[in-house]
């Protein structure tokens, strides 16, 4: 995930499914705390989901953004 440092990165931050195509996620930096807003899509229909994060790395998923759940899953 590149070895980005909170001193280098330009905000926001955009993260894109290997580093192109569509933004699956922005990474907001604000006074206190760094603000994500992940978007996707559940059944269908668009739904986002804000989190906050103390800092830039914890910010930063290990994970891609589309696999970040958004909604609890039913299970029939």
């Amino acid at each position: 995930m590149g070895g980005e440092s909170e001193r280098n990165v330009k905000f926001p931050k955009r993260l894109r499914h290997r580093g192109k195509g569509k933004v699956l996620a922005t990474i907001y930096k604000r006074p206190d705390f760094y603000w994500v807003y992940l978007r996707a899509r559940v059944d269908g229909k668009p739904r986002s989901q804000m989190k906050d994060f103390a800092t830039y790395s914890a910010a930063k998923p290990e994970t891609p953004p589309n696999v970040l759940p958004l909604a609890p899953v039913a299970t029939a």
